[in-house]
């Protein structure tokens, strides 16, 4: 997140009517927000691999920082992370 001040101009006067004009300096302290990870998808004959760039359609608001893909799980088939992208490889009895 980032810090930014804000200045602002504000008019008063007193009883007799007479403007004075003077400043107030805001300080906006910002955070860094969580990237945004849009989901994904793929389609894969059986007995066949397709890969998968998951990281393709993801945003950082604040930076727009690269990602890395930490980890991949699934219950069926082999996943794998291959130069930073999901693999996905249909095989085995699950797609028999």
């Amino acid at each position: 997140g980032v810090t930014e001040q804000v200045v602002v101009t504000y008019t008063m006067s007193d009883e007799s009517g007479e403007p004075i004009t003077s400043t107030a300096t805001i300080t906006v302290t910002g955070t860094n927000d969580l990237p945004i990870a849009n989901a994904d998808s793929g389609a894969v004959q059986e007995n066949s691999t397709v890969t998968v760039d998951v990281l393709a359609n993801d945003t950082d608001l604040d930076d727009g920082a690269k990602f890395t893909l930490d980890s991949v799980s699934s219950d069926k088939g082999l996943v794998t992370i291959v130069n930073n992208k999901l693999v996905f490889e249909a095989t085995g009895e699950d797609f028999d």
